[in-house]
């Protein structure tokens, strides 16, 4: 038997274990995906607006998706102007690890200060269009009620006891 063909029968092992990763990974989206469908959709709700009544940074994201599904951009840059930002930088959040090491991989040099003065200007845009946002208050979304939050709540609950 010639030994060209004798390696062309034994498996690539490595192309083998790209695939199970690949596979594996895509697996986690949908179920991190279906799970977050899934909570939109039923029970979920801002945590700093339940705790201090006030919308955080990301409020509105959701329904911009919603209408961006829906193909009314106008619509979701109401909610959220920034949602893509919103969308990338949670993404990159999670797949930080996986970013850096396979850069590293292909020998390639990480730049941490490139990294991290690309997502203060993230979060800088970000944090600016929230208080321009709040300030301006021109979304359904951005409803200030300090009164209904569960921090509030419990300082009156603690000011009724003294």
């Amino acid at each position: 038997m010639n030994i060209g063909r004798k390696l062309q029968m034994v498996p690539n092992v490595k192309s083998q274990n790209n695939r199970k990763k690949v596979r594996k990974i895509v697996i986690m989206h949908i179920c991190v995906f279906a799970g977050l469908v899934l909570l939109m959709g039923t029970v979920w709700h801002c945590p700093v607006q339940l705790l201090l009544g006030v919308p955080c940074p990301g409020c509105g994201t959701t329904r911009a998706c919603l209408s961006l599904l829906s193909l009314d951009i106008r619509g979701a840059l109401s909610y959220q102007p920034v949602f893509l930002l919103n969308i990338f930088l949670f993404w990159y959040c999670i797949h930080r690890n996986i970013i850096r090491r396979n850069w590293i991989e292909r020998g390639r040099r990480w730049n941490e200060r490139l990294e991290t003065a690309g997502l203060v200007l993230l979060i800088g845009i970000i944090l600016v269009v929230y208080v321009a946002r709040l300030i301006s208050r021109d979304s359904p979304v951005m409803e200030l009620h300090p009164e209904q939050g569960l921090v509030f709540r419990g300082v009156e609950i603690l000011r009724g006891m003294m």
